[in-house]
């Protein structure tokens, strides 16, 4: 095909065309553009190649896309070229759309679930109580009492077995 250049690729009638967004064609010469894979994307027509993904995006495992979707509150997207988001794991939130990745939540606290949205889901690990300190008068995780006391953690007072 005459004039096929990068980014083209003829159409039924071998005249080449722009390939549409989501799609791409490296090479010269050839018979059709190919699809974006997933984690990558092309937002405008005649492109020789797609784009990763930034951080903090992903393509939510669709091929041929013309963007990257950006991460929900309670996910993240750590490295470039994600397919999909992922949850927060436990012990980690994210508040913010586009998060490239979770805020880990202070010293020795967690959350109950994956994909916590924000800081507060973060509460006591199980076997710790939330209790002021007698030294500087704040609140922070403390260790369960001595024997014959339950601490399920999670702002939850510690229970007489």
């Amino acid at each position: 095909t005459q004039g096929a250049v990068e980014g083209q690729a003829p159409n039924t009638r071998h005249v080449c065309r722009s390939c549409q967004v989501g799609q791409h064609q490296p090479l010269a010469n050839q018979s059709q553009c190919l699809l974006c894979s997933s984690g990558r994307a092309a937002n405008s027509t005649g492109a020789s190649e797609c784009a990763a993904c930034v951080l903090g995006r992903s393509t939510v495992g669709q091929q041929g896309a013309s963007e990257c979707q950006v991460c929900e509150p309670g996910q993240e997207a750590p490295e470039e070229g994600q397919q999909r988001c992922s949850l927060c794991p436990r012990g980690r939130f994210s508040s913010d759309e586009g998060a490239p990745v979770c805020t880990a939540c202070e010293l020795g606290m967690t959350t109950p679930e994956v994909g916590a949205k924000d800081t507060s889901a973060c509460g006591c690990e199980e076997g710790s109580y939330f209790a002021r300190s007698n030294s500087s008068g704040a609140y922070r995780c403390r260790a369960c009492p001595a024997e014959g006391f339950d601490c399920p953690g999670f702002g939850a007072l510690p229970l007489v077995l």
